[in-house]
């Protein structure tokens, strides 16, 4: 790339800088190559970090190429994992269907993935760790532990489209880390696991009121469910029966 030549195990990672031109050669090992248009990782970068200080720190990351390893940084490589288990089911949704369901919001788990590869102060520093469950309050919600009713009324008026991570900080004007705190705190929860609840009980009532041709597994992706095992466990856990059993039982009625 731009007349120097990188090589890296199974092992590495690498980032290539904005605006470069890269040749990839590969022997039976295989290649993903992954291209986003840089500013949706500024708009990622600045929702992560709560400001724009987010949006100038990935102009800066991407301005140089970067070879990763995962043996280098035990927390990185776990970020470069999640990467690859990632892509692969972006690629099984689509050797199944042709198509992601946006509910997912695969795209912007991704985009969020290699920022925070990019910029590793969003995870050290700053005290936004991985683990927000615990420590000390953000500064900014010390005196409020939330003051952002008019997120949360959004979220209900929009349960049945697509809201990522990214577009509840944006929103908040919280960062990563704020908006998970101000969540646990009020409802001792995430902000995305509040919302999967809440999806629950439509999806509770989608069942009780099936629609021609509705499948678990299409109501499990409109909750935002990669897994249709994890939404049958968590739609028992919260409703005491499987949502298969619900939807059985109303298609049996006259």
């Amino acid at each position: 790339m731009e007349g120097r030549t990188y090589r890296f195990q199974e092992a590495g990672l690498f980032l290539s800088q904005e605006q470069s031109q890269l040749r990839i050669h590969a022997n039976v090992c295989a290649a993903v190559v992954v291209t986003f248009p840089p500013e949706s990782l500024k708009t990622v970068a600045s929702a992560m970090a709560g400001s724009a200080r987010g949006s100038l720190a990935i102009q800066a990351a991407l301005q140089h190429t970067t070879l990763l390893d995962q043996r280098a940084d035990r927390r990185l490589g776990n970020i470069q994992n999640l990467l690859r288990q990632s892509l692969r089911l972006i690629h099984a949704a689509i050797a199944a269907s042709g198509s992601v369901n946006p509910m997912l919001q695969l795209d912007d788990l991704v985009r969020r993935l290699l920022v925070m590869l990019l910029l590793p102060q969003l995870l050290q520093g700053d005290g936004s760790e991985l683990d927000t469950a615990s420590g000390p309050a953000p500064r900014e919600l010390q005196q409020d532990p939330f003051s952002h009713d008019a997120l949360v009324q959004w979220m209900l008026a929009n349960l049945q489209e697509p809201i990522s991570l990214s577009d509840l900080e944006s929103r908040s004007r919280y960062s990563r880390r704020s908006l998970q705190y101000a969540f646990r705190q009020r409802y001792g929860c995430g902000p995305t696991q509040w919302l999967r609840r809440q999806r629950l009980e439509r999806a509770m009532t989608n069942l009780g009121q099936p629609a021609p041709g509705l499948t678990v597994s299409q109501v499990a992706q409109d909750c935002g469910y990669i897994s249709q095992a994890a939404f049958s466990r968590d739609f028992l856990r919260r409703f005491g029966q499987k949502p298969s059993e619900v939807l059985r039982q109303q298609r049996r009625r006259p």
